[in-house]
Order: C-alpha cells, then structure tokens, then sequence
C-alpha cells in the first residue's frame, strides 16, 4: 500500500524534491489573492458554518424541551421559541463585532484563495463547494431569524441568499452543460473540472431550497458517469474520496438513482480493502486502499441520510 503523503493540489505531494504548496516557500502566491487563506475569509466562513450549526443545536434543544421533565429547573423547560430567540442574539452580536459584513465584504458569492475542509487538497480559490456553505449558512441564519420573531432580518438574509445562488448558478455550470465546476467557470481553469459537491447537504438538511432541482438531477446523471469502482473522486485530477463526503452526497441526491450507488461504492470498500485499519475516511476509488486517516469520528457522516429523517 502506498505511504500516506501530504496531498497538495494536482495530487503532488509536499516533500523534498516536489513542487510546494501553494502559499509556501517555492511557489509564488496566487496573482488575485494573497497567499494562503486569509484570517478574514478564514473567520468569516468559520461565522457562516456557525450559523448552520446554530440552527441545529436550536432545534435539537427546542425537541429536549418538550421532553425535559419540569424538576429539571427553568433552563431546562424554556419554549422553544426563546431558545432559538438566545440563539439568534447570541450569533447576530458576535457578527455584528466582527469587521465587515455581508453587503459590502465580499466573501460571498466568490470566495478568494483559500483553505477548505478538504485540506489535503490544497487552498483553492472560487470554490464552487465552499461558497455553497456560504450561501446554505446565510440561509439558515434567515430561518434563525424568523424563528426568533425578527422578520426585517429574516428578509435581509433570505434575500441575500437568493442573490448569491443567483451568482452560484450562474457562474458554477461548467460551459458544457453537464456538471458543476470545481471552481468558478471562466476563472482559474474551472472549466471542465469538476468535484463532489456535498456541502449541498446542508441546503437539504436544514430545507432551504437553494439549489435548483435541473442542478441536483445533472449531478446525480455527471456522478452516476464518473463513478469507479469504490466511489467518485472527491475532486480531479484525484482518485481518492471521503467516505463521508459520499453518504453526504447520497443524502443530497437521495431522490436520485445515484444515492444507492455511492451507498453501494461506499460499502463495497470498506468490506473488500486490503487497509487492515479501523475504516479509514481516505481511501482510493479504483485501487481500494488507504490513502490516509482512520478511526476518525468524521464517518458520523454515514448517518447523512438518516438525518434527513429526523430534520424539522
């Protein structure tokens, strides 16, 4: 099996004699952004993935008050609406404490060079996954905002969502028609790359209806094609994928025939890798082995569909 390596970007990993990492010595930065991730995009999407984590914490502890016996004190039995109301205050002042905001900073729709979750991958700018995080959370701070009676903001956001999946469609589509771009098309090379777009995930779980269902349709049919044997590549040029990017995926586009494909890929890895490790998230679609990581408590994602049974 192959040495686990620092995957950077084009699958070179970092190490003596190998090109560097963007944003590292050797390599120099990119012509639009500085390099590396910037500390403000940085905390600002860190802000917006917050949002979406707020939402659903305020709906988990909305679903325990109405259980929580009465001897438990006043925190425990608080309606659900004043939970979600704290929540909201909470968020909103903490961004309000930050520089810049949504209107004038423009993080969003189009984010600069940067890091990702996929950090392995390499830092990448005009990511069509990573804005769509973006735009998911917004959406769901106008949710937070509604369920705390704070209808002005609730429409602000909602209308700032719409117009950055406005931008987002327009500008993901790769020229060809058939599949969302890595990055941006036009921009960078996008055109013709591609990726796994999870982060649509969110847009499903919390329901707020962004992505367009002609897009969710293109991606299962683009998925279904590019599949190998043990899953599809998690972006090009790689053959490698995250076993909880695929199930996210599949609960994406669970409405679609590709949902019990990536659930089969997924399974047909983990009980027929030669990898003797407790199941390892990086792993190779065509050769079926590790690529790196195990026992890590990132395969909750194999749970994506079931949460989609529980959401509100």
């Amino acid at each position: 099996m192959p040495e686990p390596t620092h995957l950077g970007p084009q699958g070179q990993p970092d190490g003596p004699g190998r090109p560097a990492h963007p944003g590292r010595p050797g390599r120099p930065a990119h012509p639009a952004h500085p390099a590396g991730p910037g500390r403000r995009d940085f905390f600002r999407y860190s802000g917006a993935a917050a949002a979406v984590g707020t939402l659903a914490g305020a709906v988990a502890r909305a679903g325990a008050s109405a259980s929580t016996p009465a001897n438990l004190g006043p925190s425990a039995t608080q309606r659900p609406a004043a939970l979600v109301a704290d929540a909201f205050t909470d968020n909103a002042a903490s961004a309000e404490a930050s520089p810049g905001d949504l209107a004038t900073d423009p993080i969003l729709p189009d984010p600069g060079f940067q890091n990702q979750t996929d950090d392995f991958a390499g830092s990448i700018a005009h990511s069509v996954n990573l804005a769509l995080k973006g735009i998911v959370a917004v959406a769901a701070m106008s949710q937070i905002a509604t369920a705390a009676g704070r209808a002005a903001e609730a429409a602000s956001y909602r209308a700032q969502a719409n117009q950055f999946i406005a931008y987002w469609t327009a500008h993901a589509q790769d020229p060809g028609g058939q599949h969302l771009d890595l990055t941006y098309n036009g921009t960078d090379g996008g055109n013709g790359t591609w990726g796994t777009c999870y982060n649509g995930f969110a847009d499903r779980l919390l329901r707020t209806g962004l992505v367009p269902a002609a897009i969710q349709a293109e991606q299962s049919r683009w998925y279904q094609g590019v599949a190998n044997t043990f899953g599809v590549p998690l972006q090009v040029p790689h053959s490698y994928a995250k076993s909880d990017w695929e199930m996210f995926t599949a609960a994406w586009l669970s409405d679609y025939p590709v949902k019990q494909e990536l659930i089969d890929r997924v399974y047909t890895y983990a009980h027929t890798t030669p990898s003797r490790v407790p199941f390892s998230d990086l792993y190779d679609t065509i050769g079926d082995y590790q690529v790196g990581f195990q026992a890590r408590p990132v395969q909750g994602g194999m749970f994506a569909l079931l949460a989609l049974l529980t959401s509100p």
